[in-house]
Parts: structure tokens; C-alpha cells; sequence
């Protein structure tokens, strides 16, 4: 996925190479680097909930040994399908936050 930015003024806009649209309105500079912020913390999310199912699948060893997850991808694919039928952003943050809850939980009890 790519973007572009419109200016006009002090106003700008983003355009999606991926849907050949634009997905913002005019906004302030304030407003959009609001938006881009939201955007990249929602990848952020998105990529330590694919990890924390799928690891380590797609990682390499030191020496070049490609690993894999092949039920731990399955089960990420599984979860990412349901989401079709929810709130997107609300159900990554559910998960990302049900996710970090475990992960401080289990460091904390191994200190």
C-alpha cells in the first residue's frame, strides 16, 4: 500500500495507491499527522498480533534456516477473517491489549 499527499494551501489529503482513492478529507497539517499517527500505531498492533500467533513463522535463523508456524499462521488467518464481521479498529485494540495484558503478566512473574 502506498500514499500520496494533496496540498492546497495549508490544507492536505491523502491518496491510496491501493484503492485509487483518496482517504482523507482536507485536513490541517495537525489533523492529518493525527491520522497518519492513528494509521501507524494501528499497524504497530496489527503486526504484534500477527507475531504473537504466528511466531516464528516467516523468521530466519542465524544461519539462513528459514522457520515456520504453520497452525500458528492458520490459526492468525482464522482471526483475521472474523474480523470481517466486527469494528476493525475496536476488535485489533481488544486483541492487542488482551495480548500485552498476557505478555507483562508473563515477564513480570518470571522476574
Amino acid at each position: 500500500m502506498g500514499w500520496r499527499v494533496e496540498e492546497k494551501g495549508n490544507k492536505f489529503r491523502l491518496w491510496s495507491t491501493f484503492s485509487d482513492t483518496y482517504i482523507t478529507k482536507w485536513l490541517t497539517r495537525k489533523k492529518l499527522l493525527a491520522a497518519l499517527n492513528d494509521a501507524y500505531v494501528l499497524r504497530a498492533k496489527e503486526k504484534v498480533i500477527k507475531e504473537y500467533y504466528a511466531f516464528p513463522e516467516g523468521w530466519t535463523t542465524k544461519s539462513g534456516i528459514w522457520l515456520g508456524n504453520d497452525a500458528g499462521y492458520a490459526a492468525y488467518r482464522a482471526w483475521e477473517i472474523k474480523l470481517k464481521s466486527k469494528d476493525y479498529v475496536k476488535a485489533v485494540d481488544e486483541k492487542y491489549e488482551c495480548i500485552i495484558k498476557e505478555l507483562t503478566e508473563e515477564k513480570t512473574d518470571e522476574h
